[in-house]
């Protein structure tokens, strides 16, 4: 459904069929989803069996959104790649998908590419690393990260002999 005008309402409707679906990957790529057709695709999320792949890239998601996918993300058993790149995520919206990873052991591939996450947000990420031993792929170009920011992540990957991308 990528680039497909789906918006908000749409993605409720879509998010009943989720729900009780036997998918595997969700594509919704640059379809005008807000942080309201994110919860409600957050809530199906969390009683799906057989979701590994979402795509939600270039969408209009921001830290509110994250927390909406939170709940999913720590209830969640199949989903193991997650993808929120060019959206409108902050360190705060990092803070709070650090700590669904904590409580994941599902997800191996988190991707929040050109967002609006600092060192800040990285912290909270890196801190989230030492506990998760699932997450091997992490990627945050575009992002404001300085070499400071970088350095912890590869040191957290580091100190729990994962692969760092």
């Amino acid at each position: 459904l990528d680039g497909a005008s789906i918006t908000d309402t749409g993605a409720r409707v879509l998010a009943a069929a989720v729900a009780k679906s036997t998918l595997t990957i969700i594509s919704l790529d640059n379809v005008q989803l807000t942080d309201s057709g994110v919860r409600h695709l957050a809530e199906a999320v969390k009683h799906n069996t057989s979701l590994e792949k979402i795509f939600l890239n270039r969408n209009q998601i921001t830290d509110t959104g994250a927390a909406a996918l939170r709940a999913a993300i720590k209830q969640n058993h199949t989903l193991e790649k997650l993808f929120l790149n060019r959206n409108a995520i902050t360190d705060t919206g990092a803070m709070i998908l650090a700590d669904a990873i904590r409580q994941n052991s599902s997800l191996n591939e988190l991707s929040l590419n050109h967002n609006h996450i600092t060192d800040k947000g990285v912290l909270s990420l890196a801190c989230a690393i030492r506990e998760n031993f699932t997450l091997d792929e992490l990627s945050l170009r575009g992002n404001q990260i300085t070499e400071n920011g970088a350095a912890v992540l590869a040191k957290a990957f580091m100190s729990r002999d994962s692969d760092f991308v």
